[in-house]
């Protein structure tokens, strides 16, 4: 097998969020696993990433993988942030991405959307959460 199966899909997932129209005219390219300094807003950064086992006797390997993007806004008000966030989800909820030779995408879930502003009173932030479903290549 090739490097951890959240690697390959988190590259699959910048991959298709680079490559969406929808989330560029908001964001660019100003993805980042982590963000560098001065960073212009808005951006959006890889959170956290939990990796459960599902592997049974039939099919060891298989895993329940679920991550957080967070969307990092200072417009004014909670709207571009939000407004990001649902351009990922469109982007993201269902979709079909290639994790390379050695996993299958299963399926790929937007399950939960929150947004708030953070204590410097400027920044909005919203978080959206997925589960992705993966099996090893057969």
């Amino acid at each position: 097998m090739s490097k951890a199966v959240d690697d390959d899909l988190q590259a699959a997932v910048v991959e298709a969020l680079k490559a969406d129209a929808a989330v560029t005219t908001l964001v660019g390219a100003r993805i980042f696993d982590r963000v560098p300094e001065k960073t212009p807003f808005p951006f959006v950064e890889l959170g956290d990433v939990r990796v459960e086992d599902d592997g049974i006797d039939c099919l060891p390997g298989a895993a329940t993988i679920t991550f957080v993007l967070h969307i990092w806004s200072r417009a004014i008000g909670a709207r571009e942030a939000k407004k990001i966030a649902g351009a990922i989800r469109v982007a993201l909820d269902g979709a079909d991405l290639d994790l390379g030779a050695d996993w299958r995408l299963v399926d790929l879930l937007s399950v939960e959307t929150r947004t708030t502003l953070e204590d410097d009173g400027l920044t909005s932030r919203s978080d959206v959460t997925f589960r992705a479903l993966v099996d090893p290549a057969a």
